[in-house]
């Protein structure tokens, strides 16, 4: 014959206390996350009797958040107010580059209301980003913008008095390039490249390698730009659409 289980799940007389095994018990409150806003569980087991499980529960009920209050601005927010503002006349490139780095932003800390961040929750952003293997370059693009909308979030739409950034530095190392190793390709590796390229987009690649210009620069050359008599080009504008 089978013996019974010793563990099961029964409920209490109180709301929100289970039994889940002799002595045992698992407490649930509900509470508001004062960064977010947004409703969440906090839990706890309890051994012992079913009096230590209710004052464990009213101990966690003395300790949650008050409900916040509506209209607080959260960081999301704050973004696509910055990027509205700020971004207008910016070439399109440029403005791609930082919405990349918005929505990597938005993704880890996006939801927080703005004035309960703290230079604490930048920190753990970069931490996430360096167990994420991202590079010391962009990290530090990631928290120039930060403390942008920092100095925005202040001065501008005064949704808050302090600098959530500050004290935060970069904690991963950015490569760095010397003249023994340049971040650009050597004479033959240049050469091989150009001998692999299409016809057709020769001039586009010889004009890159030759005068460094930017793609989008490159892309808005007009006949005019180009003073074949003194081999000069003149960049009047930029295309990357």
């Amino acid at each position: 014959m089978n013996k019974a289980p010793s563990t099961y799940r029964r409920k209490t007389r109180y709301k929100g206390i289970l039994c889940i095994g002799r002595g045992k018990y698992t407490v649930r409150v509900r509470w508001t996350d004062p960064k977010t806003g947004r409703a969440r569980d906090r839990k706890a087991i309890v051994h012992g009797a079913l009096e230590d499980a209710k004052a464990k529960q009213d101990e966690l009920r003395e300790n949650r958040a008050c409900p916040e209050r509506a209209g607080r601005m959260t960081l999301h927010t704050l973004i696509d107010s910055w990027l509205t503002s700020y971004c207008a006349g910016l070439r399109p490139k440029t403005v791609t580059s930082y919405v990349m780095h918005m929505k990597r932003i938005a993704r880890c800390i996006g939801e927080h209301y703005v004035d309960a961040l703290t230079p604490t929750d930048i920190e753990a952003f970069q931490t996430q980003q360096i167990e994420a293997g991202i590079a010391g370059a962009t990290i530090q693009k990631s928290l120039g913008l930060l403390r942008r909308l920092s100095h925005y979030s202040r001065e501008v739409v005064r949704v808050t008095d302090h600098d959530f950034c500050a004290t935060v530095r970069l904690r991963k190392e950015c490569r760095k390039y010397t003249e023994d190793e340049p971040n650009s390709l050597t004479i033959e590796q240049l050469n091989r490249l150009l001998q692999a390229v299409p016809e057709k987009w020769f001039p586009h690649f010889a004009t890159l390698a030759h005068t460094g210009v930017r793609v989008g620069e490159m892309l808005g050359l007009q006949w005019d730009d180009i003073d074949f008599a003194k081999g000069t080009i003149h960049i009047r504008r930029t295309n990357s659409q």
